[in-house]
């Protein structure tokens, strides 16, 4: 058998062998740019061939070589693999082949080693994708992996299923900020339209893994490689939260589909509260229901996960061996109870709809509500369900608006916006209180969120009275969003964070791509797909 030309080794495969399969396999799961190019076959023919291999179809003309080329999208093959292509082609009649770092040539029982690409067009450090994928929204950011981590291209598409939906997005390399209109408003065709775009952008060139925040995991309890048993799973559970999940899962599967080589890895927001007692878990229905998985988990933990660590980097010893409560005040509002570092206790249960009132949701309801309005209004679940996750909080007690700075600026003339601000402070005072209790006592509160960060008054009327936790706020400092707005002489520090649930996905990843994680999974998944 002839040898390709210098520079490329080749060796004989045994057809049907397992060392045949095992070289499939190990080009199946290859995170190499790869391109197929055929000759003489039929344009079904070659999508049937990209189907095969896993590739995206797409044709197109390689320079100087006379053949069709399906590629991955936006991907040229490099020109040394185009002049192996060539020689292959006249030595061995090769109808296909497949081209990365690895070549398997189907026809010619031949498997040929390609030394790694040697070029300065790929940035050192490889980009970590995070993705926040919400029911009305996408939010995004592109990182570069490494100590620490730095955020590059970042936005959102928003008001998805609805009119006006929209991608805004802003490159600090480039000094570009820009916003732009979406044709259609479904979340299928926003998440479509998002990676058509992404794959546009010259960083995605250096993408090596995507990181989902996954509102709600059940029982995973840690960050995840996303497997198709992994997605099974997740479709199995999304009846718990059926405005997150589904939108979730999609998203996770849409880029799977595009991008099947590249690593995903699924952040849960419940895994944070996976260490709480037995005793804070457990709901108070028939025990059957426990058995199912109707529990508490709580939300929010990326948040709480990420002040915890700025906690420890900010050296308070509280982060490691004391008492903390973090109070994480948005349009989704959660608070919860932290000993020696581990989460004894959150506000939300089974859904995030419980504890505090937010923004459009109730929060903690009498359950009979639910069958008085059924009798008295004809109510049905789902209207239920809508009222108390959409048209309740903030917004269902003022008749106003769901955002909190509406309502401080009409306090002062409405009694509605006014009311709906106090039973928001007095809702987080209680838990405060609650918490302190279930804690022992109190060494650090955390004010975060977007209500949390950046409404002093708030924090301010929230604090009030909690003396007896020795809680003693500076008024200066509070007005100014100081990072610590308690006296000196305030027995518990409370402190102001910004959250960044972005930057803790992406921390996620970087840390499982640093194991072996990936490879295993991979592995694994190979395997089942043989199976």
């Amino acid at each position: 058998m002839s040898q390709p030309r210098t520079g490329y080794t080749a060796r004989p495969i045994d057809k049907g062998s397992n060392d045949e399969k095992n070289e499939c396999d190990r080009l199946r799961f290859s995170r190499c740019r790869r391109v197929l190019l055929t000759d003489g076959w039929d344009h079904h023919a070659r999508r049937r061939a990209a189907k095969n291999f896993g590739l995206d179809f797409e044709e197109r003309r390689s320079p100087g070589l006379n053949s069709s080329a399906s590629c991955l999208r936006n991907r040229q093959p490099y020109s040394e693999m185009i002049e192996m292509f060539a020689q292959l082609k006249v030595r061995h009649g090769t109808k296909i082949a497949v081209v990365s770092n690895e070549l398997y040539i189907e026809n010619t029982s031949m498997f040929v080693q390609i030394p790694k690409r040697r070029t300065s067009m790929k940035p050192a450090n490889s980009g970590i994708l995070t993705i926040n994928g919400g029911s009305s929204s996408i939010k995004f950011a592109l990182y570069q992996d490494g100590e620490p981590l730095q955020r590059g291209l970042y936005g959102k598409i928003d008001r998805i299923g609805v009119s006006g939906t929209s991608l805004t997005f802003d490159d600090p390399a480039a000094n570009q900020r820009e916003r732009r209109k979406l044709p259609t408003s479904d979340h299928s065709s926003g998440a479509k339209f998002l990676v058509d775009w992404l794959e546009e952008q010259k960083s995605f060139e250096s993408l090596q893994a995507v990181g989902h925040r996954v509102v709600h995991g059940m029982q995973h309890t840690a960050p995840e490689l996303v497997t198709q048993e992994l997605l099974d799973d997740l479709h199995r559970v999304s009846t718990c939260d059926p405005d997150h999940l589904p939108s979730e899962i999609e998203l996770i599967e849409t880029f799977r589909q595009r991008h099947p080589k590249l690593p995903q890895v699924a952040c849960f927001d419940t895994a944070f509260h996976s260490t709480m007692p037995r005793v804070a878990k457990l709901l108070p229905i028939p025990r059957r229901y426990d058995a199912k998985g109707v529990q508490r988990y709580g939300f929010h933990g990326l948040s709480y996960a990420y002040l915890m660590e700025e906690l420890a980097r900010l050296g308070d010893p509280a982060a490691t061996t004391g008492r903390v409560i973090l109070a994480h005040l948005g349009n989704c509002a959660s608070v919860a109870a932290v000993r020696d570092g581990k989460s004894i206790d959150t506000s939300m249960s089974f859904t995030p709809a419980s504890g505090l009132v937010m923004s459009t949701r109730s929060g903690d309801l009498d359950p009979s509500l639910a069958s008085y309005l059924a009798r008295t209004e004809q109510m049905t679940t789902e209207q239920f369900y809508r009222m108390v996750n959409r048209e309740s909080g903030l917004l269902g007690v003022s008749q106003i608006s769901s955002d909190m700075r509406d309502l401080l600026a009409h306090e002062a003339n409405d009694i509605r916006a006014s009311e709906a601000v106090m039973l928001f402070c007095y809702q987080a005072k209680k838990w405060i209180g609650c918490f302190a209790a279930a804690l022992g006592g109190l060494d650090t509160l955390v004010f975060t969120g977007g209500i949390g960060e950046n409404a002093p008054c708030v924090r301010s009327r929230t604090c009030e009275g909690l003396g007896f936790l020795g809680i003693e706020i500076d008024q200066k400092r509070n007005a100014g969003s100081e990072g610590v707005i308690s006296t000196d002489a305030s027995r518990a520090t409370v402190r102001v964070i910004r959250t960044d649930e972005d930057l803790m996905i992406a921390r996620s990843v970087s840390r499982i791509l640093k194991t072996d994680t990936v490879n295993k999974g991979l592995i694994h998944e190979n395997q089942h797909a043989h199976v």
